[in-house]
């Protein structure tokens, strides 16, 4: 073991016993020329006002996207950002280990928060003085927002309209497609059942509940949105779930939104006693072919090196880390 690795092990409980005192400091320092930011612990009148003023984000009413303001038992905070005392954005934040992440993460695709435009949102959330972090679903405006960190990444889009079993092919995949159509055959299927939702989340929060990165700080709010978004009248993001069932029992299913020609998958959770990669890829067979039957004409599947197995890259995306200053200098300690 080197000495850098030495002082970050003896030092690192030290820095994340006092990070709250760290994060105060920096949120102190935050640059405010332009942008001045009012914080709050719980969602309140003057939020709500400043809300109605801005843009609702793509696909989702201010009425809906408010189910993702309410306490679900993880730590959340409330910005709203204000410049010459007019409202350019408003962001709230869930608590994900030792940083932030909007809460519109991992239940909007491709969003962030309600702001005037990306500019407004960039100067905004550099104004926190908190590192907020959007591990994935970025568009090209990432350098518009002007991140601390940014990256790219390639996601995978099957293309519905043309022949993509001709990318199985290419990846040799005959023997996994011809055993999921086998289990897709001895299966079920059902899109939208009544309970389906929460159990595709509960069993995706078990899977990963004790995984470092902590994603599943979330799943209230996949809960809370998501279900607000099925009872919606337009279901504005077209929201579905696809359930897998063997003998009357649930073993895997998908949540997936929609948007314009494009179907996009959002979650997935299987049954950990019924391990079976084959209903795993039955559910994917599944989606592909409901897709497909209602007009959409890709799927987007996202990110994940085993993705490229199912299609060919679709494009790019990013993913971002906002830091202040003072963070990223001690951030060392943190990291591996």
């Amino acid at each position: 073991m080197s000495i850098k690795d030495v002082a970050k092990a003896s030092l690192r409980p030290v820095v994340r016993t006092a990070w709250p005192a760290v994060e105060l400091l920096a949120r102190a320092q935050a640059p405010s020329v332009r942008t001045h930011i009012a914080w709050s612990s719980h969602w309140t009148g003057a939020f709500d006002a400043a809300l109605e003023r801005l843009p609702p984000l793509k696909g989702v009413p201010h009425s809906l996207y408010r189910e993702l303001l309410q306490p679900t038992g993880v730590p959340k905070m409330h910005a709203l950002a204000t410049e010459d005392g007019e409202p350019t954005a408003v962001l709230s934040l869930r608590r994900r280990n030792l940083f932030w992440e909007p809460v519109a993460y991992q239940c909007i695709p491709m969003a962030i928060a309600p702001a005037l435009d990306d500019e407004a949102l960039g100067r905004a959330i550099e104004a926190l003085g908190v590192e907020v972090r959007v591990s994935a679903g970025l568009g090209a405006e990432t350098e518009t927002l002007h991140p601390q960190r940014s990256w790219k990444y390639d996601f995978y889009k099957v293309d519905l309209k043309g022949d993509y079993e001709a990318h199985w092919r290419e990846k040799k995949r005959q023997y996994t497609i011809r055993r999921a159509r086998k289990t897709l055959a001895e299966v079920t299927t059902r899109i939208d059942g009544e309970g389906d939702l929460e159990w595709i989340v509960g069993n995706w929060r078990e899977q990963w509940k004790g995984h470092p990165d902590n994603e599943v700080v979330a799943a209230p709010d996949r809960l809370r949105f998501w279900g607000a978004l099925t009872r919606a009248p337009s279901n504005a993001l077209g929201l579905h779930t696809l359930q897998v069932l063997r003998d009357g029992q649930r073993v895997a299913g998908l949540v997936f939104t929609s948007s314009g020609d494009t179907a996009m998958i959002q979650c997935g959770g299987r049954d950990p006693a019924f391990d079976d990669a084959y209903a795993r890829a039955a559910a994917l067979i599944a989606a592909i072919e409901w897709a497909k039957a209602h007009g959409f004409a890709y799927l987007d599947i996202a990110g994940g090196d085993e993705k490229r197995l199912w299609a060919p890259i679709g494009g790019q995306r990013y993913g971002a880390i906002f830091r202040p200053p003072l963070m990223e200098r001690l951030y060392w300690v943190q990291e591996p």
